[in-house]
């Protein structure tokens, strides 16, 4: 009985270069507009999720619509350059979080389908070298490296609590 295979893609060579030739082409158009926060800076920023995109969006209506209560110390330039920033690239993140997520489980699907078939060859070759066929011990030790074994303890090795004091 074979393994159930539930996905099997074979990626042809020009499709692959296109995927390559895009990703270049999107990294070349975001090159000078994208920056990259460290951790830190990251923790400290406040962040935006929907309901906030919803109130600095009703804000900026009105900002336009009713000047009058900015305070001076307020940069409406400022705010409505980094606004129109957050609008328009919003959409490609959205786009290239689904494209992600797709990715994701493509290859999560995948290495589940090939870790269950190297763990099944596995199991074959530990059985070929329990009966001591050629050249599976080694194998069966390569692979073994994998999963270390938890040395138990022998009964000689075990430290007796009274002898111990």
């Amino acid at each position: 009985m074979s393994q159930p295979n539930k996905i099997a893609i074979t990626i042809p060579p020009d499709v692959e270069a296109k995927i390559k030739e895009a990703i270049l082409t999107l990294e070349d158009a975001f090159d000078k507009i994208l920056i990259t926060l460290k951790p830190e800076e990251r923790r400290m920023v406040p962040k935006m999720g929907n309901e906030t995109f919803s109130f600095v969006s009703k804000t900026a209506g009105y900002i336009e619509a009713n000047p009058e209560f900015v305070p001076p110390f307020l940069n409406v330039e400022d705010f409505n350059v980094d606004f129109k920033v957050i609008a328009t690239l919003l959409p490609f993140a959205r786009a290239i979080e689904q494209l992600h997520g797709m990715l994701e489980d493509t290859i999560t699907l995948a290495g589940s389908e090939a870790y269950i078939a190297a763990l099944i060859y596995y199991q074959s070759v530990k059985t070929f070298a329990k009966n001591d066929v050629i050249h599976s011990k080694e194998i069966s030790m390569d692979l073994g490296e994998r999963f270390p074994q938890h040395k138990k303890p022998k009964k000689d090795d075990t430290i007796d609590p009274l002898m111990a004091q």
